[in-house]
């Protein structure tokens, strides 16, 4: 039995146990609140790129001004939030 092509099931081939003609539907996934998640995401991001910045500052600036020892010393915290900062700015 041949089941004729449609929108929702373009996918298809032929079955090896039975021979017969089969479609696979793709998976959809519907988020009517796309925009408004996305939004929510990148809002949280920011705010935890801030916390990072933050907390990095108070290691590596304590008086204000990066402090060479602290920064040398602290320098896994200051590569992560730089990558942190650098996948919110993407975001």
């Amino acid at each position: 039995m041949s089941l004729p092509p449609t929108p929702s099931a373009p996918f298809g081939g032929t079955s090896p146990e039975t021979g017969e003609e089969t479609r696979v539907l793709p998976m959809q996934l519907i988020l009517p609140d796309l925009l408004s998640l996305a939004a929510e995401a990148e809002s949280a991001a920011d705010r935890y790129e801030t916390e990072a910045r933050e907390a990095v500052r108070k290691r590596i600036a304590p008086e204000g001004k990066v402090d060479a020892k602290l920064l040398e010393r602290e320098q896994f915290a200051a590569h992560g939030f730089a990558w942190i900062a650098t996948y919110v700015s993407a975001i």
